[in-house]
């Protein structure tokens, strides 16, 4: 069965995504039943409707099953002889940001075999790293797991030592200790379409305003500085900045409140540029709620470019100018990895790119 993530219902899809991380670490063992729905809703301090809609989303990946006469049970972990296996996505981001990987995964992959279970931590990574360390215990004949630059989120994945089942990644950073496929975007491409469209823009003053792995930062920067250079267009350090955003993750993530702070005092203090590059769409979003603070027009008096496409993009106003990395395509590429390997191939693990695409907004 396909399963989604709703944008409309984020009290649902957090609640939903904290139960399954909870199944997944056995607090609910499997075929046990649920406490019943009003226990349930209390323990969270959800209402009923909210309560009913997480369990039918659950239900749906696969991690529940109503039974008429007995109540909501846990599902038992797929036999190695069962007809449909289990395959695993699990991913630190919002859910907005997962949507696309899901539908990609969701089209990619034969529903008469293989059913897919999404466990998606909205930004929380201590979360993230229980269930990844509890994955293997699910039972799944494969996974897909989108990991983070260690910088930002250390992962210990030595549990999947004895595992059974093939993993593919999806990011620019591997698992360290585990042979696996690699689908992932390429930041340097990225980079130059960027610095492309910033020197045809007339820009001569840019600034970069990460908000993502330092050393992912340091690798775009140094193809922006190439790529603009032949344009006497220059980027020196003071308009460099690598901005940390701790209110970013954790249990109620703020993506936009760091940057919008940070790019508030840089204006406050008079910074002299006439382009932000962002390292993604959430901190160019913070950029922008900055300078109409600030009562600067974009892009007469400021332009704002992205270098990587999330699911924000869509709603921002103005609407971003921000770099595609087709997530939806990435994610159906490793499903297509994984289901070869399920089916026996022993190749060497291969890392594929896929490439990325400038989206033209109104912000430069």
């Amino acid at each position: 069965m396909a399963t989604t993530v709703t944008r409309s219902n984020t009290k649902v899809s957090r609640l939903a995504a904290q139960m399954g991380c909870e199944i997944a670490e056995g607090v609910y063992p499997a075929g046990s039943m649920l406490p019943p729905e009003r226990e349930l809703a209390r323990r969270y301090g959800v209402s009923p409707t909210t309560l009913r809609k997480c369990l039918g989303l659950l239900t749906d990946r696969g991690h529940l099953v109503r039974h008429p006469n007995r109540g909501v049970v846990v599902a038992e972990r797929p036999e190695g002889g069962a007809r449909v296996g289990q395959i695993a996505f699990v991913s630190p981001m919002l859910s907005s940001d997962a949507v696309p990987y899901i539908r990609g995964l969701t089209g990619g992959i034969d529903h008469d075999r293989f059913s897919l279970a999404t466990y998606i931590t909205q930004a929380d990574m201590n979360q993230y790293r229980r269930v990844i360390e509890n994955i293997p215990r699910t039972g799944p004949v494969g996974a897909v797991i989108w990991v983070p630059f260690e910088d930002l989120c250390p992962i210990h994945d030595e549990c999947f030592a004895g595992a059974r089942f093939p993993i593919v990644t999806l990011g620019q950073h591997p698992l360290p200790h585990v042979a696996a496929d690699n689908v992932r975007d390429c930041p340097v491409d990225a980079a130059v379409k960027v610095a492309r469209r910033i020197a045809a823009g007339g820009c001569r003053r840019p600034a970069f305003v990460g908000a993502v792995s330092r050393r992912l930062s340091e690798e775009q920067i140094q193809t922006l500085r190439r790529e603009l250079g032949p344009h006497g267009i220059g980027l020196p350090d003071e308009r460099v900045f690598v901005v940390d955003t701790p209110r970013g993750f954790g249990l109620s993530p703020d993506p936009y409140s760091d940057v919008h702070d940070f790019v508030a005092d840089l204006l406050a203090r008079g910074l002299d540029c006439d382009c932000l590059i962002c390292g993604h769409d959430y901190p160019a979003v913070g950029a922008l709620r900055a300078l109409a603070e600030f009562g600067i027009r974009v892009p007469e008096a400021m332009k704002v470019i992205s270098l990587c496409r999330t699911g924000v993009e869509r709603t921002a106003s103005p609407r971003l100018t921000t770099v595609d990395i087709h997530n939806e395509q990435q994610a159906r590429k490793a499903a297509e990895l994984l289901i070869r390997r399920i089916d026996g191939h022993k190749g060497y693990p291969e890392i594929h790119y896929v490439s990325t695409e400038l989206i033209e907004g109104e912000t430069a």
